[in-house]
């Protein structure tokens, strides 16, 4: 009988061990998957979004108007401040520098309070996208300035398209990560109910209605969250949601 209960606990243990592995497996690739997207908030906003507003204000610019300076790029800054302080405080917390009462939940928590800025740069991206394509269409100028940032080093060959619907597609890659998260955090675990509240935040962003591509972005990242595993890049410059219909499986 000792024996039997010896090898319950013991299971038990194996069974915490593997999903504590999991748990710092789905943790780090958050950190990792946040630092590369502030690389590339970083290079959208220095490489193209800096010399582009500065070019509109120039007296003789002839390379991009002012008003679509402000549309194409909106507040991309902002969006990019919080993501900066996200993830200095991720960093600071993988390295043991946070008050130990923080745990990876609380963080997600307070941090996603501050994501109600994507709101507003997620109802102006189809109209930033369109802007941008119809400027480089009629004006050489602007398409040999996006064609050159786009062999800069920081860029890494990504276009000015790619890099502006990073953002309209981390909201889903949060929503992805947090539900694995989730899973892989034991339901005593003070935790679970951090994580939880967090993913309520992020989905209630991703939940958009107001203009088209808003409620595209609500409509795919609804089947997003529906769709076990299915890929953030669902979500694409390329796709707009038309329907959807039940089917089940024979």
């Amino acid at each position: 009988m000792s024996a039997k209960r010896s090898q319950r606990r013991g299971g038990r243990q194996k069974t915490r061990e593997e999903l504590e592995t999991k748990r710092n497996n789905v943790i780090q690739e958050l950190i990792a998957t946040e630092r590369s997207y502030v690389e590339k908030l970083r290079a959208l906003i220095d490489i193209y979004a800096v010399p582009l507003r500065s070019a509109a204000r120039s007296a003789n610019n002839s390379l991009i108007p002012a008003y679509d300076a402000h549309v194409i790029f909106g507040n991309i800054e902002r969006v990019s401040e919080v993501n900066e302080r996200f993830l200095g405080d991720l960093e600071a917390w993988q390295k043991g520098e946070m008050d130990p009462k923080e745990t990876i939940g609380s963080l997600c928590r307070d941090h996603f309070v501050d994501f109600h800025v994507y709101k507003r740069y997620i109802n102006g991206y189809q109209h930033a996208l369109e802007s941008s394509r119809e400027l480089e269409a009629k004006n050489p100028l602007y398409a040999a300035f996006l064609q050159k940032a786009r062999e800069r080093e920081e860029c890494k060959k990504l276009g000015i398209s790619d890099l502006l619907i990073m953002p309209v597609q981390r909201i889903p890659r949060y929503t992805l990560l947090l539900t694995d998260l989730l899973k892989v955090t034991p339901e005593d675990d003070p935790d679970a109910q951090r994580i939880q509240l967090a993913l309520e935040r992020v989905n209630e962003i991703g939940q958009l209605a107001g203009n088209r591509i808003a409620e595209s972005v609500a409509e795919l990242h609804h089947i997003h969250t529906t769709i076990e595993g299915c890929p953030p890049n669902l979500i694409s410059a390329s796709r707009a949601f038309i329907g959807a219909v039940d089917a089940s499986e024979i």
